[in-house]
């Protein structure tokens, strides 16, 4: 395997931050503060260089509060927001969330998140045909992203890792994909998050940022 081949990463923030924080027993909440530039080369090792990073999520919006960036869940995107914006040759793209009617049942309206996945979708699949990558590893356990993961493979012959947040189940993935070649799936171990996680101070020249105190290392 050539030692140059061009390598891209696309992370669906939402599924990765969320499966985090569904498995507190597995994966306590610092692990999101995640260094993906780290990740990835630590997947990626000697086997190529990694050229983009594009990471996809959605503004919260404001839930009635704003308790600044340690109190509440908008404000300490914020400040993630800046953070992960930190991290080399990464690009953030942004769906938006939609507020949904509450049903009969319920008293408070819910949030959609509207357009991620159609982006990582879309990104997979240009940034295939425009030969941007050869190997693509993709973070993320929502099984809504296997037909751009079928196609980036089958018209472009583009090599996709898939890697699993922890404590997503693999069997879905592994039974679509087992006899293609181009696609092999993996999980992310918590292990590999204690060994990415950017400081809990990062020093750029806009100023610090700081972790949210959930957020920092060695609390769970």
């Amino acid at each position: 395997m050539a030692a140059t081949q061009k390598w891209a990463m696309y992370i669906d923030g939402y599924n990765f931050y969320y499966a985090i924080k569904k498995r507190p027993d597995i994966t306590p909440i610092h692990l999101a503060w995640c260094d993906f530039g780290a990740l990835a080369s630590e997947i990626i090792r000697s086997r190529g260089s990694l050229t983009r990073i594009k990471y996809f999520t959605a503004p919260v919006g404001d839930l009635g509060h704003d308790g600044g960036e340690e109190g509440s869940e908008r404000g300490r995107q914020r400040k993630w927001l800046r953070a992960v914006r930190t991290i080399s040759d990464l690009e953030v793209v942004l769906g938006f969330y939609k507020w949904e009617p509450a049903a009969p049942d319920q008293r408070q309206r819910h949030r959609t998140e509207k357009e991620t996945d159609v982006n990582i979708a879309i990104a997979l699949v240009l940034d295939a045909a425009k030969e941007f990558y050869e190997r693509a590893i993709l973070v993320t356990g929502d099984s809504d992203q296997m037909p751009a993961v079928r196609a980036a493979s089958a018209e472009f012959a583009r090599h996709i890792e898939v890697w699993l947040p922890p404590g997503q189940p693999k069997r879905r993935w592994s039974e679509e994909f087992d006899a293609n070649r181009f696609v092999t799936i993996h999980s992310i171990t918590p292990v590999m998050l204690e060994r990415a996680r950017l400081p809990d101070s990062i020093r750029h020249p806009g100023g610090t940022i700081e972790a949210p105190k959930m957020w920092r290392g060695g609390f769970a």
